[in-house]
């Protein structure tokens, strides 16, 4: 994994999936940070205007993005960059299968193929998103001891296995970070917070030492 340490102290954060379940939760505990600023890009325009309406608009924002449809996501990323002149740092939630679905035993195919086609739309949300972050942090200064920016997967078992190879950004000294959660289990408070906890643990690390972990929530 690569090593190298942060350069800026990871002010701005893009959470893809942000508008509700562990990705407003983590956006919630990140903003306790006072330098932290906050994109939440989610499909959901009901539930990212509740998400902004609770966490106010001083340092955060919400934009409308369909991830699996890349210019949706380039004007997302334009909108960040207009209104707070970088990015370091995107935290991609993969899009967890609700809990009551995951245990209807009557229905097995049924769930099988919503399983894989949730894999497939991650995968293609995970390329669109991390690879217009990675253009844009490319502009953040970098040296060969600190990196450009921070991406962080957050995903279930359905998605772990086709999660996009870390070398592809790594490569252009982005830092990559991954955080496996059990799908059927990804709604409960407790775990949201678990997860927005690790989160907050990878940018201390990735701030202040030359330290790349996996974590998995099972």
């Amino acid at each position: 994994m690569h090593t190298a340490t942060m350069n800026h102290s990871y002010s701005v954060i893009v959470i893809a999936g942000g508008a509700s379940g562990a990705g407003l939760t983590t956006a919630r505990r990140l903003l306790t940070e006072t330098n932290t600023r906050i994109a939440l890009l989610d499909p959901d325009i009901n539930a990212g205007a509740l998400a902004l309406g609770s966490l106010g608009t001083q340092r955060a924002m919400f934009i409308p993005t369909d991830p699996c449809n890349a210019a949706s996501v380039r004007l997302a990323l334009q909108a960040v960059l207009t209104r707070f002149g970088a990015i370091h740092v995107c935290i991609h939630f993969a899009d967890q299968l609700r809990a009551d679905a995951t245990v209807d035993h009557t229905c097995d195919n049924r769930r099988d193929e919503t399983a894989q086609r949730s894999a497939q739309t991650n995968q293609i949300s995970a390329f669109n998103l991390l690879s217009g972050c990675t253009a844009s942090m490319m502009g953040n200064a970098a040296t060969s001891h600190a990196a450009a920016g921070l991406m962080v997967f957050v995903m279930h078992d359905a998605t772990s296995r086709c999660m996009l190879p870390s070398h592809t950004f790594e490569a252009q000294g982005i830092a990559v970070e991954t955080l496996f959660s059990p799908a059927a289990i990804a709604t409960i408070a407790e775990v949201q917070v678990e997860i927005a906890n690790t989160c907050a643990m990878l940018l201390e690390r990735h701030r202040g030492h030359t330290l790349s972990i996996s974590a998995d929530l099972h």
